[in-house]
């Protein structure tokens, strides 16, 4: 969902997919708990625990 990049992504691309990305978690939409586990805060941690966090657009950004 948000792993498939165009060819040659450019950075306003990047920044749109991050806020959606984060949007995504502040709504409990579980398919992006896989993209989170790439931040060593959350490699460990369940779906809930994920969903529930205080995430930044910083750290949204960072798991892409």
């Amino acid at each position: 969902m948000f792993h498939s990049l165009p060819e040659k992504p450019n950075l306003e691309f990047l920044r749109k997919q991050a806020k959606d990305l984060l949007k995504a978690q502040r709504a409990g939409d579980p398919k992006v708990c896989s993209v989170f586990r790439y931040l060593q805060r959350f490699s460990q941690t369940g779906d809930q625990e994920i969903l529930s966090a205080d995430v930044t657009l910083h750290e949204s950004r960072f798991a892409l």
